[in-house]
């Protein structure tokens, strides 16, 4: 009987431990897709040519936060596993551009597990959420905490930069710099040193410090970074030198831009810079003939359809052709009916 009873108690506790291996595998296996999923999301993000959040990475992200509800609503807002589950629902709501939604979970986060390991990055993203709603004290607040108590690099990184963002919107340019600069001076992360020197490269633009713009601009390339950034980054720097009157020196870098094939799918803007940098130089004809050529290679693009309004541009101001500059600003739609200039 003993040993019945004995037998009988070890085949519970290898069913339990059974049981907690199963549901650990599921925990993690789960957990596991939902930052597979939130890592797909921000990887289509970065390469997005418009920067913009699309259905799909929409998607992504909406899947991460199904499958960490999944892992609260089974294991319970109390377990091990729920900390990382809410963290990752903030982050995914902001990356979709729901900050309410991400700074009401990160508050919660905040409130719950105030010993998690994972406080000060929730904290962080709590803040980035807040100047998105601009709140902006209560997020600068937030973020000098956060570096008076963090020993993370990554954190602090992060931290910089959003105060550098957070004092850059409110013009408050000398801060913004320092406060960019030291994420620079603590960031591991090729990306964020990227974005860092292109908001660097916006400030001193904006305050007519081009020589300066154009260094940090330079920059962005000496890191791994979104091409759509790296693309923005050197019109920025040929605007800047086009502000210098440098104009031989930006056709070299819009040329130079032409030899990369990354930046393929922006031939055609390239291209038809080319010529509006042709026509600062008074070589009008030169333009004409760059618009033209445009027109003719780049069909139905976006640069196609700036080529048509500043061809239609120089016929009508330049050569009083009328007839000609209206039929190439009725062009425009037809070349890109999502153009700006339509």
């Amino acid at each position: 009987m003993k040993e019945f009873a004995s037998k009988n108690i070890h085949l519970i506790l290898k069913l339990l431990l059974l049981l907690l291996f199963v549901g650990g595998c599921a925990y993690y296996n789960t957990m596991f897709n939902a930052y597979r999923r939130y890592e797909s999301g921000t990887k289509k993000l970065a390469e997005s040519k418009t920067g913009q959040v699309t259905p799909e990475i929409r998607k992504d992200y909406y899947s991460a936060i199904d499958k960490c509800w999944n892992v609260i609503n089974f294991y319970g807002d109390s377990s091990e596993y729920a900390d990382d589950a809410l963290l990752l629902i903030g982050k995914s709501h902001y990356q979709i551009e729901e900050y309410t939604k991400a700074e009401r979970f990160l508050t919660q986060f905040v409130r719950k597990y105030p010993d998690s390991p994972l406080l000060a990055e929730a904290k962080l993203w709590m803040a980035r959420s807040l100047i998105r709603e601009n709140k902006k004290e209560k997020a600068r607040a937030q973020l000098e905490e956060l570096l008076e108590t963090s020993t993370d690099k990554s954190i602090a990184a992060l931290a910089y930069y959003s105060l550098g963002d957070l004092f850059y919107s409110g013009e408050q340019f000398d801060k913004a710099i320092l406060n960019l600069e030291s994420c620079l001076k603590v960031s591991e992360d090729d990306e964020l040193s990227a974005r860092a020197n292109f908001e660097l490269g916006n400030i001193y633009y904006d305050q007519n410090e081009y020589v300066k713009a154009i260094g940090a601009y330079s920059t962005v390339q000496d890191y791994e970074a979104p091409l759509n950034l790296e693309y923005e980054a050197l019109m920025r720097k040929v605007s800047a030198q086009i502000q210098l009157e440098k104009y031989e020196l930006a056709e070299k870098s819009l040329r130079a831009m032409l030899r990369e094939v990354r930046f393929q799918d922006k031939f055609s803007l390239i291209e038809t810079k080319i010529g509006e940098v042709l026509e600062l130089m008074n070589k009008v004809e030169y333009a004409a003939d760059q618009y033209d050529f445009v027109l003719q290679k780049y069909k139905r693009t976006e640069g196609s359809a700036q080529a048509a309004f500043d061809l239609a541009r120089i016929m009508e101001n330049t050569y009083f052709n009328v007839d000609s500059a209206a039929k190439l600003y009725k062009r425009v739609r037809s070349e890109f009916n999502r153009s700006e200039l339509v």
